[in-house]
């Protein structure tokens, strides 16, 4: 056997390895893989919100009660106690109901005959001996609204002209401001019935031919308190003896013209209840690369507590500024998480390693991160949402 020496296999071995270091040889390595880091507060593309039903009822009270007195407004016998309560004299316009033709102080308005119409139930009419002139609502309805209870047009702490009142709930057996005597309005709405105490003033306006209020109609049912303000803003602001001018609240005294107000500014606590957030990938992204990211819709549960002041310009019709003290929403990350999943394993993003990285950068966000909202967005998305949900066909009459 031959033998070789340890030097000579060493000798062997590195003329064999000698090819190692050639210059023209290359390493090959494997590239970083792809990695996002997404800010803690993004900021929302949009938003998809609707009114709380809170708020939708109570705007549907209100208008019920606006409603209902403008009907009864338009009754040439009801105007003719308009003049001798109140010191003015008019004569009126069309009519559907039934009344006695030559009543006395107190009558009953029938509206059986007004099926055409909507409109159903009995109202009496009553110019108290206190004074007091009474509008005494008996399963009264429009529309799908039912109304009962008594309101109350009283001179005492009004305006001092001629045809303003201080309008106010009361009992029709013991009327008056104080405390016993205020029993709440019903109203009656898919079933619900709510109660009204209201507290305001009235003018009516022969000359331009207006019924106007102002005042805080509160709504309370077994849950929920909520007041809607008829003629401003401000609560503060509507007094039974300080009319707001161009604020009040309006409609024509002919009742065939609309059901609600036409002119005027009315403002209510109007939560959003937020069911989607849009979020750009892109402006999720510290560092966004040149990849154009689609928008994720993240279903979510959350309510924006915010105020409406609307400026009623026609019939249906209103103007919305909206404000609220919400800057951002919290949004869980699962949420996040969940629809990135989804827009995975349906090839909306269709590239694997970048579904791996955007997901790797979801997981890595806290809990619960901020979504920010803008006041436009907040604006624009109260606009739609009384758009959507406000009384629009209810107010005209078909």
């Amino acid at each position: 056997m031959r033998h070789v020496s340890s030097f000579a296999l060493l000798g062997l071995l590195a003329a064999c390895s000698g090819n190692t270091t050639n210059p023209t040889d290359t390493v090959v390595t494997e590239p970083e893989p792809l990695a996002f880091d997404f800010k803690t507060t993004i900021p929302a593309t949009e938003f998809t919100a609707s009114v709380s039903p809170t708020t939708l009822e109570a705007h549907q009270i209100s208008n019920m009660l606006f409603a209902s007195m403008g009907v009864l407004s338009s009754d040439e016998k009801v105007q003719d106690l308009y003049n001798a309560n109140g010191g003015g004299k008019y004569r009126s316009v069309l009519q559907c109901w039934q009344r006695p033709q030559f009543p006395r102080w107190s009558f009953d308005i029938q509206f059986d005959t007004c099926d055409s119409f909507q409109m159903d139930g009995a109202v009496n009419v009553n110019n108290h001996p206190s004074g007091i002139l009474l509008f005494n609502f008996s399963n009264f309805r429009i529309s799908g609204r039912e109304m009962g209870g008594t309101l109350a047009f009283d001179t005492t702490g009004a305006f001092p002209d001629s045809l303003y009142w201080n309008t106010y709930n009361t009992t029709p057996e013991n009327p008056g401001q104080a405390d016993d005597s205020r029993v709440p309005i019903g109203v009656t709405i898919d079933g619900i019935r709510k109660g009204i105490t209201y507290d305001g003033g009235a003018n009516v306006s022969f000359l331009n031919q207006e019924l106007s209020m102002w005042g805080t109609a509160t709504i309370e049912g077994e849950d929920d308190t909520i007041t809607f303000v008829h003629g401003s803003a401000d609560e503060n602001e509507v007094a039974p003896d300080d009319p707001p001018g161009a604020s009040a609240l309006r409609k024509s005294l002919n009742w065939l013209d609309c059901r609600c107000p036409t002119s005027g500014v009315s403002a209510v606590d109007m939560p959003l209840e937020v069911t989607e957030v849009l979020v750009d990938i892109d402006d999720m992204e510290v560092d966004p690369d040149e990849v154009d990211d689609i928008a994720i819709d993240i279903p979510v549960t959350h309510t924006i507590e915010g105020r409406a002041v609307l400026d009623h310009t026609g019939c249906g019709e209103y103007g919305v500024t909206y404000t609220s003290d919400a800057t951002s929403m919290s949004i869980d990350r699962n949420l996040l998480l969940g629809r990135l999943t989804f827009l995975c394993d349906t090839n909306t993003i269709d590239d694997d390693e970048r579904c791996a990285a955007l997901f790797r950068a979801a997981t890595r966000l806290p809990e619960q991160f901020e979504v920010e909202i803008t006041q436009m967005d907040l604006n624009q998305t109260a606009r739609n949402a009384v758009d959507n949900d406000f009384d629009v066909g209810w107010c005209r009459i078909q």
